[in-house]
């Protein structure tokens, strides 16, 4: 199954996208500021109660300054 919340990639995912936002210096409110949504939207989703669409990845991590194939390698390793 490919969309199970409990997936090494999914888990990789969040945690890096969790870690980079960290790096920033960005709390969650700021950075659903950036993006136009609740705070709640990025707390759902670095704890895996949400899923990311493709879209929303790509809004999160040119937001957050991560080079997308970058990103699929974090995931896939």
């Amino acid at each position: 199954m490919i969309r199970k919340r409990d997936s090494p990639q999914e888990k990789k995912l969040r945690s890096f996208l969790k870690m980079q936002r960290k790096k920033m210096g960005l709390t969650q409110v700021e950075l659903a500021n950036l993006c136009g949504l609740p705070q709640s939207f990025v707390s759902k989703y670095e704890t895996g109660e949400r899923y990311l669409t493709f879209i929303e990845v790509l809004m999160i991590s040119k937001l957050l300054n991560i080079n997308i194939l970058d990103l699929s390698k974090e995931i896939e390793s």
